[in-house]
């Protein structure tokens, strides 16, 4: 419970101000915690895009596609 009360916490955050880089990254995080991929990749999108292609949110974009797709890496995820 208290990892779903931490992503409804980053979600009402991100609500807050969406082009807030931390925001996006913790949503992500806590997602990742409750196994919300959909969530994850999605504040990993934007993060990745709020911080100029920061090699390491692109890693674990291509992390968290590759868990989407059951461990097989993706074209999107290869990226």
């Amino acid at each position: 419970n208290a990892a779903l009360s931490a992503f409804n916490q980053a979600k009402i955050n991100v609500e807050k101000n969406p082009e807030n880089l931390s925001a996006q990254y913790m949503l992500a995080a806590t997602a990742s915690q409750i196994g919300s991929i959909e969530d994850e990749i999605n504040a990993l999108e934007k993060s990745l895009s709020l911080s100029g292609g920061d090699a390491r949110i692109k890693s674990q974009l291509a992390e968290a596609l590759t868990r989407q797709a059951g461990g097989q890496v993706t074209k999107a995820a290869s990226s």
